[in-house]
């Protein structure tokens, strides 16, 4: 359904109602959607208006996490009218917020998007698609094969230009660019707002991108390759591609979960006699092996719909396996080799390069591993494994903030900390000194009796002698 003024005029409703209840983050997430709205009925100067909106409200309520996204937006405005200076100026105030709050990542992006702006000058007829899709504002994403790779419509001068972007990008692509926009974004905007608003289907805006760096750029996508690649989203919502293409025509739930299965297992080939018994174990085996038999056909089939003439699971002396030609990329696997990298750079390298892996870790982890199938057994160990992995992950990134005095940044990572594992007491101490340093010593000493009560809940026990002598200096005004 594409948007209308009846539909901004619903929304804009929505923002007085929200502003009205005292919830100024759903207000500003709202007034993002206008923005994206009015960008799509190319009314630029009322997209601007609104996205000031959001920061003029996100100041008055402290919600200094809205105010990159306002830069971000504005920019992809700005390039969307051709204005390439206004938009460069948004860029460097993202790039410096960026900088301050300790986020090498996207500061990274924005530095490669600003130094990539000269070469898209003389060719503004290409330069909203490209440059907007990096940006990501209100567009539906399309992956680093780009139509005008190789294209006859782009002039041989913006075709060397592409290829340099693509080139700058691919460091950063790995691990970081395709989930993005996910991240605590207002841009991937929630169903239930657009429900609110009463749109029927949902306005395209980009959740993740769907080709990782890791897969070669020439293999990805109709290119006349006969291997295709998969990219599969485990941590958080399950999502899999196949040549950027979304799988969603599963014949059941139990085709989709054994792909699930081979997938997360496929370093070595599974006896039929043993996913029979993970699946199907109370069933006489005449009937199991049945229904492996539909469930496996059912994968074939929803595979072969965009490659009908590929083999993808294998099947010999009584074991699956998925066709080792298939180039594969999963973000639980890009997950664990970043914490690795991490871990082992620790002894010896310079601690920038092991909190940029930290932090890329920290962007693939968008929720616990294949949480919609928690209640399947043999995905309880990988996920409890990720799940302190990431909170270890949080744990180093807290502490390196804390101690490069981004007190602001350090507190939001204790809070995630705290939402998985409200027991602890690291989090809460490191939360009480960010508290204090930022002058709140009565947020620390509320958080403290917090912890306290928490403990005694869920352990039967008192915070320890070190979390007691915290509180006893903050309550004193001692530093801490």
């Amino acid at each position: 359904m594409p948007a209308s003024p009846d539909i901004l005029g619903g929304l804009l409703a929505q923002v007085d109602k929200l502003r009205a209840s005292g919830d100024p983050e759903s207000a500003c997430q709202v007034l993002f959607l206008c923005a994206v709205l009015s960008k799509h009925l190319k009314e630029y100067p009322a997209a601007l208006q609104m996205l000031q909106q959001v920061s003029n409200l996100a100041s008055q309520h402290n919600l200094t996490h809205v105010v990159p996204w306002v830069a971000w937006g504005s920019a992809a405005i700005h390039l969307n009218q051709g204005h390439v200076q206004q938009a460069a100026e948004q860029l460097n105030g993202l790039h410096s917020l960026l900088k301050q709050a300790g986020d090498w990542i996207l500061a990274d992006l924005i530095e490669t998007l600003l130094a990539t702006l000269p070469d898209l000058v003389p060719e503004s007829f290409q330069r909203d698609r490209l440059v907007g899709w990096l940006l990501g504002w209100g567009e539906t994403p399309f992956s680093l094969k780009s139509p005008y790779r190789g294209s006859k419509s782009g002039s041989p001068a913006y075709q060397t230009g592409f290829k340099r972007i693509t080139s700058r990008l691919s460091a950063i692509l790995e691990g970081t660019l395709h989930n993005l926009l996910q991240r605590k974004s207002f841009l991937a905007l929630n169903s239930q707002l657009i429900a609110l608003a009463g749109i029927v289907e949902p306005i395209s805006v980009p959740i993740r991108f769907n080709a990782p760096a890791s897969i070669p750029l020439d293999s990805v996508g109709m290119d006349g390759k006969k291997e295709p690649s998969l990219v599969v989203y485990c941590l958080g919502q399950f999502q899999a591609y196949q040549d950027d293409q979304p799988i969603e025509d599963w014949p059941n739930y139990k085709s989709k979960l054994i792909f699930k299965f081979l997938i997360t297992h496929r370093e070595r080939p599974l006896a039929k006699e043993l996913l029979m018994d993970v699946f199907w174990p109370d069933s006489p085996p005449g009937a199991a092996r049945n229904n492996l038999n539909v469930a496996i056909h059912g994968i074939r089939k929803v595979l072969h719909l965009t490659r009908p003439n590929f083999s993808h699971i294998l099947f010999k002396e009584g074991q699956y396996w998925l066709n080792p030609k298939l180039t594969i990329w999963i973000d639980a696997e890009e997950f664990s080799k970043h914490i690795k990298i991490a871990q082992n750079l620790k002894a010896s390298a310079d601690p920038a390069l092991i909190l940029r892996e930290y932090q890329k870790a920290e962007t693939l982890y968008q929720g616990d591993f294949l949480e919609e199938d928690r209640y399947e057994e043999w995905t309880i160990i990988p996920r409890e494994s990720l799940r302190l992995a990431y909170l270890d992950c949080l744990s180093q990134l807290s502490q390196v903030y804390f101690q490069q005095e981004q007190y602001l940044a350090a507190s939001s990572l204790c809070q995630r900390i705290l939402a998985y594992d409200d027991c602890s007491e690291n989090a809460y101490c490191l939360l009480m000194r960010c508290y204090a340093r930022q002058g709140q010593p009565n947020l620390a000493l509320r958080l403290y009796h917090a912890c306290r009560a928490t403990l005694r809940t869920e352990l039967d026990m008192p915070p320890s002698p070190e979390t007691q002598s915290l509180f006893e200096r903050i309550r004193g005004y001692k530093p801490v």
